[in-house]
């Protein structure tokens, strides 16, 4: 469709030239004007013409602006919308996180529960704050893709890792946080790690936090009761499986998470500690550097049904390497506290 040049689009042309162009162009435009009337009219009608030209041209001159009126104006711009603070932007994360809310809850258990080993108490109130948990173990398929070799035996992309001691894991977060474009949570050096607690990269759960997560707003010795015959529905372990299974075959807990007991053993972030009756927030364990045995939790497939227990602790070296320990992550959270997860 061919273009019409408008008396608006001519102005907004004249809009742009300099006052000198400008008084020149008023000064043809006065002339195109009186032009057909220079032979016949009347004095006082070449007069006025001229007069009516002068102030054109003068006026074009002075303001370098049209005489025309745009036929159309531009669009109001329209104000962005503030983002909402309760839902961050998505983050491109490779593993599913279940973003809990934090709260209270007792920790330990108490001492007529079949089952208890005796460093599981004494029951104490402790309180967590807001994070996200992996809904399952990081599998050999991650690892491999972030750490770039699979100690895991057997293979299977699906299966947890296992093989990796405290210090692949520590490591595997850190890389994992890199490769995402979060802060690494982790300062390394040799046989030493310090936790940046500012850092919003993936992370060990500690023990408090595991606990709360598996108990899931229960008291009873399973997140589903006391009745350990309902295990096997939940969980691999001594009773139903011989070596490590794939991944979420197993129902989810009341929050979602898989495997959470059995399959394997999970690294938290703490050194050993005996509990007090104290009431705590966000416990991290032993600030005693000398207690160099970590936290693990949840059981594995070698373990009998007191081992996968809620409140069922254990302790390693962190060298130590072996085929029922692997590990899942958590980072902080992403929504305001209090939220519904």
């Amino acid at each position: 469709m061919a273009r019409r040049l408008s008396l608006s689009a001519l102005g907004d042309r004249v809009d742009h030239w300099p006052p000198g162009a400008a008084l020149l162009a008023g000064a043809g435009l006065g002339a195109a004007v009186v032009a057909p009337f220079a032979l016949e009219a009347q004095p006082l009608t070449l007069i006025a013409a001229g007069c009516a030209a002068l102030a054109g041209a003068l006026w074009t001159a002075h303001t370098a602006r049209p005489i025309a009126v745009p036929e159309r104006l531009p669009p109001e711009p329209v104000p962005a919308e503030p983002p909402d603070s309760r839902d961050p932007a998505p983050l491109d994360e490779p593993l599913t996180m279940i973003e809990l809310p934090g709260g209270s809850f007792r920790m330990g258990s108490p001492e007529d529960e079949p089952g208890r080993y005796e460093d599981e108490g004494p029951v104490h109130d402790v309180t967590v704050s807001p994070f996200a948990l992996a809904e399952l173990p990081i599998t050999q398929k991650l690892y491999r893709e972030i750490m770039g070799d699979n100690p895991g035996d057997p293979k299977g992309d699906d299966l947890p890792i296992n093989n990796v001691t405290y210090w692949d894991a520590v490591r595997f977060c850190n890389a994992l946080s890199e490769k995402v474009g979060l802060e690494p949570c982790y300062v390394i050096e040799k046989n030493d790690v310090e936790w940046d607690r500012s850092a919003g990269g993936y992370r060990l759960p500690t023990e408090a936090e595991w606990e709360y997560a598996a108990r899931a707003g229960t008291t009873s010795a399973y997140f589903f009761g006391d009745d350990a015959a309902e295990l096997g529905e939940y969980a691999w372990f001594r009773d139903n499986a011989e070596t490590i299974h794939p991944a979420g075959k197993k129902r989810p807990s009341p929050w979602g998470f898989h495997d959470l007991y059995g399959n394997v053993w999970e690294w938290c972030w703490d050194r050993h500690a005996a509990y007090t009756a104290n009431p705590a927030t966000d416990p991290t364990g032993s600030t005693n550097l000398s207690s160099s045995d970590r936290v693990l939790r949840g059981g594995a497939f070698v373990s009998s049904p007191r081992s996968l227990r809620s409140a069922s602790r254990d302790r390693f070296q962190p060298d130590f390497r072996l085929r029922f320990i692997g590990l899942r992550c958590a980072r902080g959270s992403r929504r305001q506290p209090g939220l519904v997860p």
